[in-house]
């Protein structure tokens, strides 16, 4: 009997991963077959011109400035020459961590949960949701495959900038200085890079459902008949799938967003923080929250029960994440205005640290 529970959640797992390999080559396939029905339809390429046409003026603009100017840069073009520079994608993810972990943490402490509910004495944990074998890393062999991409490339395609070593009040000097310490340093971080991905990708995926589901009876009809319904009234039609923060983000988001955060960041041979600022902020966005429901006669209820109805409902993880927010800026203004030290080309003035 316990031979045949393993098989059955065996089997689970891998309906699990094959279904979201169908996800994501459904959505390959979508955009494609889109891409050329567009082009047999001049009707409608001119219709989606017209509705992204404040987009494509700012294509087109940036694109002039590029020609004028000879580039993206506007000082010192030398040092800032483009290049092709892939770990940059690998220093994306301990970032996206390292600012969003109260939003991550708890993918992370299930893994050695769940191991835990492997053992025989406590095998009759693995029923409970939280010990899900899904909530495990991905397989050994797929975390294996993204390990190898990642060192291959930290072997032949890390670039060190002169300008990282060459000032000491930016936090990333430090962090390069770590990293360079020891020729096996650099290898031993990619499965430190591969396990934040990871995370970061399961926090998108990780909607609180059982929080935002709607309280009153469901609505059978679809939900493009809902938008109809609700146009047919005067109300606005929602007509771009903006983040809500009660949803999971779509595969395609996560797609598109990967392609345009790796030509943002691959051509770029500085390592800066600020580069992955704006990558951050549309990964913020998209992370899916617990969202209070109000009742539909907010007077039939007590304010007290009222407000801890609300506070239960509402996420956590804000308050952790506002309070780890305000630690790092005391501690980065602290940094700047009471650790302050001087260079020896300069004597007299005041060197401060900074991002």
């Amino acid at each position: 009997m316990r031979l045949w529970k393993v098989c059955l959640l065996r089997l689970q797992n891998y309906e699990h991963q094959l279904t979201r390999l169908a996800d994501y080559a459904k959505a390959i396939v979508s955009i494609v077959a889109c891409f050329l029905k567009l082009m047999t339809q001049p009707q409608r390429l001119l219709q989606i011109a017209r509705t992204l046409q404040p987009f494509l003026a700012l294509i087109a603009a940036f694109a002039a400035f590029v020609l004028v100017n000879g580039g993206v840069v506007l000082g010192d073009k030398s040092n800032h020459v483009p290049a092709i520079h892939t770990p940059q994608l690998l220093y994306l993810w301990p970032y996206l961590v390292f600012f969003s972990w109260p939003f991550a943490y708890q993918h992370l402490i299930r893994v050695p949960l769940t191991f835990i509910a492997r053992l025989p004495v406590l095998s009759n944990l693995e029923h409970f949701l939280m010990f899900k074998r899904r909530a495990l890393l991905p397989r050994i062999l797929v975390f294996a495959v993204f390990i190898s991409v990642a060192l291959l490339a930290v072997r032949f395609n890390t670039i060190v900038h002169p300008f990282t070593l060459a000032d000491n009040r930016h936090s990333i000097f430090y962090v390069f200085r770590l990293l360079r310490r020891r020729w096996w340093i650099r290898y031993a971080a990619t499965p430190a890079y591969v396990a934040c991905a990871w995370l970061s990708i399961q926090a998108l995926g990780s909607a609180p459902q059982d929080r935002t589901k709607p309280s009153g009876p469901a609505d059978p009809k679809p939900s493009h008949e809902r938008d109809a319904k609700t146009a047919s009234r005067g109300s606005p039609r929602r007509l771009l799938p903006l983040p809500d923060t009660t949803q999971s983000a779509n595969t395609s988001f996560l797609l598109i967003w990967l392609v345009t955060t790796s030509l943002t960041l691959i051509s770029a041979p500085l390592v800066e923080p600020r580069y992955f600022i704006l990558p951050w902020i549309f990964f913020r966005l998209h992370l899916p929250l617990s969202q209070p429901q109000l009742p539909s006669k907010p007077d039939s209820e007590e304010p007290f029960t009222l407000l801890a109805k609300l506070w239960s409902q509402h996420d956590k993880r804000l308050w952790l994440e506002t309070i780890w927010f305000g630690a790092v800026n005391a501690g980065t203004m602290w940094l700047f205005l009471y650790r302050g030290f001087e260079w020896e080309q300069e004597p007299g003035n005041v060197q401060r640290f900074m991002w």
